[in-house]
């Protein structure tokens, strides 16, 4: 068996199951992101076109933890199946050595390895920042669609909004009470007047602004219990709805 041949059989038999093996560890990955990403479909009307984008936007940052599980899942099915066979006897009787035989391998490993640096040093990070300004710029566009009114809403982590009436033209939400879990064992309760979404380019942040309210907080100290009212003429809240859907560890 010529060299090129033989070497070539070799990276086949470990190529295959690689690539399987990457499909099903991303698609598992991606499963819990999937659902989320659908659910902007529906709820919020996101174009199928944007939701695509930010699925593409997801796969460097798992393809970094499944590229390596896949081609060790290669090397442990390809060369497991030629050992069952007894096709390394075979070829160790032909005079192949096992340094010979692992000649392919250590090149496909080195790829793999210089991918995954690729991948964590620059894909990923220009990824994230993709990602990011994609869901500032669905947040910005479409941050009331999915808030019903007179309805408790958790579109955004952490809070739990309420709005007694909402202005579909202009945004404006009116009788707003929100609870607040961010900080904290027991929730802030905040009562307002009015508000309205207001992003930030320069952060890619999004902040609802409310306007006349009071924010209602108890606390424990010690043994005794603290109730604090704040009221406020103007006050922001900064909204979050990337980081579930990121996922990021």
């Amino acid at each position: 068996m010529p060299i090129a041949r033989r070497h070539r059989y070799l990276l086949r038999e470990t190529l295959i199951p690689t690539g399987l093996g990457l499909i099903i560890f991303t698609f598992v990955l991606l499963m819990g992101r999937m659902l989320k990403l659908v659910e902007l479909v529906v709820t919020k009307g996101v174009p199928i076109r944007e939701v695509f984008q930010m699925f593409l936007y997801l796969l460097p940052s798992f393809l970094v933890l499944t590229l390596p599980l896949a081609f060790l899942l290669g090397i442990l099915l390809g060369f497991g199946r030629l050992s069952a066979d007894s096709e390394i006897v075979a070829l160790k009787s032909s005079g192949v050595s096992l340094y010979d035989m692992a000649r392919p391998v250590f090149v496909l490993a080195l790829a793999i390895s210089l991918a995954t640096g690729l991948l964590t040093l620059y894909a990923q990070p220009l990824s994230k920042s993709a990602f990011k300004r994609q869901v500032f710029e669905i947040a910005r566009n479409r941050a009331t669609i999915g808030i019903q009114p007179r309805i408790f809403n958790d579109e955004f982590a952490g809070l739990v909004l309420y709005a007694d009436r909402i202005d579909e033209s202009t945004g404006r939400m009116e009788g707003l009470f929100i609870s607040d879990q961010r900080q904290g064992q027991e929730p802030a309760i905040i009562v307002a007047r009015s508000g309205r979404t207001i992003p930030d380019t320069e952060s890619l942040s999004l902040f609802l602004r409310l306007q006349d309210g009071a924010i209602h907080r108890s606390e424990k100290r010690s043994a005794d219990d603290i109730y604090q009212t704040i009221e406020f003429a103007t006050y922001d809240i900064q909204l979050d709805l990337g980081a579930q859907l990121q996922g990021e560890r």
